[in-house]
């Protein structure tokens, strides 16, 4: 989807990692890939944490 939404002078975070990825191995693309992996299962575990209260 982002491949398709980006055009011309405007490029997607996601984009430019597959970008980067192509090009050479760049330390910063998996520190980024490690920070959204983190932050998406920090927010997948505060939502069935207050899931789970809610039941109550």
């Amino acid at each position: 989807m982002s491949l398709l939404v980006s055009g011309g002078q405007n490029s997607t975070l996601t984009r430019n990692m597959l970008n980067a990825l192509r090009d050479q191995i760049d330390p910063t693309i998996a520190a980024i890939s490690t920070l959204v992996v983190i932050l998406t299962s920090v927010l997948l575990a505060i939502s069935q944490l207050c899931g789970k209260n809610t039941a109550r």
